[in-house]
């Protein structure tokens, strides 16, 4: 008690020593003394580069969900890079009994469930859009923006999965307490999907899915929220690409 009162009473006066039973109390770190001759700014210009780095890849991860390049092209009107390139095939729909049987309703947008799953199709190393207004039965209803086509609706009725723009944005809008997968996707769409056929794309098919290789059938992807879905069909077999997802969607 008697020291800690000396302390308190001599705060502010730096003529009064320091006991050395007040030195290296728990919790305190004393700086190491410095070399005469050697300077630190080198290791600390290091260690803030490698932080620097670090902090960088989580950011690529964090809003991407891989850490592989990014896909190349334009920003488009959702916000996203627009797929460059000839379609994988014509935008389509089939016939809404033909859709319902695949479990995928068709009528006006639904929002009790609305999430936005990524998906890239590569034929023979080349990147094949899928094109906007799949899934959209009827005479398409589109806009022109800056950034390229919107393609806001259709004359007839849209299917819970569908597309909206030319970069690889499935939209699915549903009741609440549904759960879709690619299959489904391509069976609204009129498309053939197969471990050796992607559309009219014929070869062995790579699967990814967040970065990281799929073994089981295609038609099992999940359309999760935020997830990315790359399918390389033929050689050569392109790394996975990530996309980045504006908060808008």
């Amino acid at each position: 008690m008697s020291n800690q009162r000396k302390v308190k009473s001599s705060a502010g006066n730096s003529r009064v020593p320091v006991r050395k039973s007040q030195q290296g109390r728990p919790g305190e770190r004393r700086p190491p003394k410095r070399r005469a001759g050697r300077s630190r700014k080198p290791l600390i210009a290091a260690a803030a580069a490698v932080l620097a780095a670090a902090i960088a890849v989580v950011v690529i991860v964090a809003t991407t969900g891989s850490s592989g390049p990014q896909l190349g092209g334009p920003p488009g009107p959702e916000g996203v890079t627009l797929e460059t390139g000839t379609p994988l095939a014509a935008a389509a729909a089939v016939p809404p009994a033909q859709g319902s049987s695949s479990g995928v309703g068709c009528g006006a947008e639904q929002v009790a469930t609305h999430t936005h799953t990524h998906l890239a199709v590569f034929v023979d190393g080349a990147l094949r859009p899928i094109p906007p207004g799949v899934g959209m039965v009827g005479t398409l209803q589109s806009q022109s923006t800056p950034q390229g086509t919107f393609v806001t609706g259709s004359s007839t009725c849209l299917y819970w999965l569908h597309t909206h723009a030319q970069d690889g944005i499935i939209h699915v809008e549903a009741p609440a307490g549904r759960s879709f997968f690619l299959g489904q996707f391509f069976a609204v769409w009129g498309q053939p999907l197969s471990q050796n056929q992607v559309g009219p794309a014929k070869g062995p098919v790579t699967a990814y899915v967040n970065g990281k290789i799929w073994t089981r059938a295609l038609a099992d992807i999940p359309l999760a929220s935020h997830e990315l879905v790359q399918l390389d069909v033929g050689n050569p077999i392109v790394p996975p690409r990530a996309v980045s997802f504006p908060s808008t969607l």
